[in-house]
């Protein structure tokens, strides 16, 4: 690194010496994807609670209708 920031120095001396390394900028996309992927599988569980929540509530109110119509029936 101190030789290439010599040359760049001997060459362009206005520009500043800055450098990233491929692996760091990959590894910080891909947490992002990670943390992407993360609060999407989050969500979708949370929706799939609150839907079988609604399907139960459904359910139990058709049974709640039904043993009425019964018991006014007999």
């Amino acid at each position: 690194m101190p030789k290439i920031q010599s040359v760049l120095s001997s060459i362009v001396p206005s520009a500043p010496f800055d450098y990233t390394f491929a692996d760091e900028a990959y590894g910080a996309k891909f947490r992002a994807e990670e943390r992407i992927g993360k609060l999407a599988t989050l969500f979708s569980a949370l929706a799939l609670l609150i839907s079988c929540l609604g399907l139960f509530g459904l359910a139990s109110f058709m049974a709640e209708q039904r043993t009425q119509e019964i018991g006014i029936r007999k």
